[in-house]
């Protein structure tokens, strides 16, 4: 009779170091991926016509930069484009035009690579209105204008300002089409332009 089997311990001992070295995909030296963290760094409420650049940053969990990376950015859940850290370990992003004031979900997304765990960042992007001026030549106080139902008078500086949500095309109406004072008589004879496109800059 074979040694071995007269010694049940002695063969599962024998059978333990088989399945630790022979095992396909097991590795003494295997190292562990390092986990991510991913930042999505965003100026809230400035016009949907003049967003600055979104700007995402990838470090590890301790605060290590990860250049080189390349991270996919979504829009209202949708894919908007693909960018790549810099040194410092951030992306910047151009904000598309926006058709309207009001909040967006940008989502950001780090796939992973052989040495970094994936992951994920979210944020609600917080858009305002925008500012239409409408200029008197010369400078004149008092002057009434509406934009699509808002009325507003020019003020001291000979300008009014309207605010308002969306892009598009707007047609400005004067309702006070003669101003008099006790030094002058000015009357408005056409705009330049008539009208006009709002749209991003």
């Amino acid at each position: 009779m074979d040694k071995y089997q007269k010694n049940p311990l002695l063969v599962g001992i024998l059978a333990l170091l088989t399945l630790l070295v022979g095992a396909p995909g097991i590795s003494a030296g295997a190292q562990e991926l390092q986990a991510t963290r991913l930042e999505i760094l965003v100026q809230d409420h400035h016009p949907f016509d003049t967003l600055p650049p979104l700007i995402v940053e990838l470090t590890t969990q301790d605060g290590r930069p990860l250049p080189g990376q390349v991270l996919e950015i979504m829009l209202e859940g949708l894919y908007h484009a693909r960018v790549r850290t810099d040194a410092q370990g951030q992306a910047a992003l151009t904000v598309p035009d926006l058709p309207s004031a009001g909040s967006y979900m940008i989502t950001a997304v780090y796939p992973g690579s052989a040495d970094y765990q994936p992951s994920r960042a979210k944020t609600k992007l917080r858009v305002g209105s925008t500012e239409i001026q409408i200029h008197t030549v010369p400078s004149l106080i008092g002057v009434e204008f509406s934009l699509e139902g808002q009325k507003v008078r020019s003020g001291p500086d000979g300008i009014a300002r309207i605010h308002v949500n969306q892009a598009g095309s707007y047609q400005v109406e004067i309702l006070t089409p003669q101003v008099e004072t006790s030094r002058m008589k000015a009357v408005f004879q056409r705009w330049e332009p008539e009208s006009f496109e709002l749209s991003r800059k």
